[in-house]
């Protein structure tokens, strides 16, 4: 360990920053800078905490699965508050109480913790891919069963 202590201290201080964070992978480069936005803490010279800025790659796919994720969500959005607006009406057209239109939006509220361990148990099993689909066609089913209970 001596060999090597002394091999590190040497070393610029570019090398040095990549062995203590671990980061060895080729082409990613991490500066030890002082006053820059931290991202991990690394041992300085002096035995002080540096801050280590981090380089991260935007990839379009991300923005592809972000937009998707989000049209999702809003499908979820749309078909949680759809009666919430039109109670009165919905509660004439269906001859029940305004408080069994109601807990057409209450139970989306109901069920979002088992929902959740749900969606993480798919996340575990399968791919985040195919977690959304499926949550998108049960949400797609939900909406065609609101759909023809209008006739």
């Amino acid at each position: 360990q001596g060999a090597e202590a002394e091999a590190e201290a040497g070393a610029p201080q570019e090398e040095r920053a990549k062995c203590v964070t671990g980061d060895c992978r080729p082409g990613c480069v991490v500066e030890a800078t002082r006053g820059i936005a931290p991202t991990a803490p690394m041992a300085g010279p002096d035995d002080s905490t540096a801050l280590v800025p981090a380089e991260f790659k935007v990839y379009s796919r991300r923005w592809w699965i972000l937009f998707n994720y989000s049209l999702s969500t809003l499908l979820n959005a749309v078909l949680w508050i759809s009666f919430a607006a039109i109670d009165d009406e919905t509660a004439a057209y269906y001859d029940v109480s305004t408080e069994a239109v109601n807990w057409l939006a209450i139970v989306f509220q109901v069920l979002y913790l088992p929902g959740t361990v749900f969606a993480l148990y798919l996340l575990t099993a399968y791919s985040l891919r195919r977690t959304l689909v499926i949550g998108t066609a049960m949400g797609a089913v939900a909406a065609g069963l609101r759909a023809l209970s209008v006739g």
